[in-house]
């Protein structure tokens, strides 16, 4: 569709229904708040720890933000929402403000781009034959998925309930965040109450302890999948700790694992290319060679 049939359509949708009075107070105070983020990213006179903060670092901000709204959004507290509705905005424009400053895009690009998603992925509201097919929710949900597999095709050429409150509950770690962060969570809040290991070295000692059990309960003749379980558990917690301790974010620690693993498997499956090697009808044992292959040339 020609650029001026599409803002035709654009204009003619929005004279179906008229804007908030407050929309230009809204613009007012969001200029306001952009102002505000830039002010503690001042290198002169900002907040140290702002001016510290980049993408990565903001990484476990952005999680926690972000299952904080959802427990909101189910809780169905307005006030809830409307208060962590704003923490997620404010990583939002945080981290436009770290990006501009590096020139690299700005809280401009974000909104443009995102205006022009919305329009690309509705063309039953904004093309020029929109009424001529009514669609359902669900035509709406199909063709969404259409419209953002094709963009991604030419991008590239080719994401509680507590139980009684006690001392953890009080501090809602609840099932809102993931079970790594959680584990984070609980550990800073142990060393607030002074149950929390001293020293990195002890941590690690703990961790092959629970290595050691659930060894053991593996090579019992007898054990139950629970018993398994717990000892797995405590193996889990035991590591998030040791990511604490070292000053590591347990779930971006984890995410980077996920992250290397599948880097990795591509590039197996990219040595498995040159063989003529189908993966599905590979062996173990040659998929074990690609897949030391693939990690021997991430040293070269």
């Amino acid at each position: 569709m020609g650029t001026k049939t599409k803002e035709y359509s654009i204009m003619k949708k929005q004279k179906k229904t008229t804007p908030p009075a407050d929309l230009t107070e809204t613009g007012h105070l969001f200029t306001t708040l952009c102002k505000t983020i830039a002010t503690l990213r001042d290198p002169v006179h900002g907040c140290p720890w702002d001016l510290e903060q980049t993408h990565k670092s903001l990484i476990p901000y952005m999680i926690e933000e972000a299952y904080e709204a959802a427990k909101a959004l189910e809780d169905g507290d307005s006030r809830s929402i409307a208060d962590e509705l704003g923490d997620v905005l404010l990583q939002v424009l945080l981290n436009a403000q770290i990006a501009s400053d590096h020139q690299e895009f700005s809280i401009n690009d974000i909104i443009q781009n995102l205006h022009e998603k919305m329009i690309r992925r509705h063309p039953h509201i904004f093309s020029a034959s929109s009424e001529e097919h009514p669609l359902t929710s669900e035509d709406v949900r199909r063709n969404w998925q259409k419209i953002k597999e094709q963009e991604k095709k030419e991008s590239t050429g080719s994401v509680a309930k507590t139980l009684k409150k006690g001392y953890f509950d009080k501090k809602e770690v609840g099932k809102i965040f993931p079970s790594t962060t959680q584990a984070r969570k609980i550990g800073e809040l142990a060393k607030q109450i002074s149950f929390d290991w001293s020293q990195p070295q002890e941590v690690f000692a703990g961790l092959l302890s629970e290595v050691d059990e659930l060894k053991h309960e593996w090579e019992k003749e007898q054990t139950s999948p629970d018993k398994i379980k717990d000892e797995i558990g405590d193996l889990y917690f035991s590591l998030a700790q040791l990511c604490r301790h070292l000053k590591l974010d347990p779930e971006a620690i984890a995410s980077h694992g996920n992250h290397k693993f599948l880097k990795r498997f591509r590039k197996l499956e990219e040595l498995a290319g040159r063989a003529e090697l189908s993966i599905p009808g590979a062996s173990q044992q040659q998929l074990e060679e690609l897949w030391n292959a693939a990690k021997h040339s991430e040293t070269e």
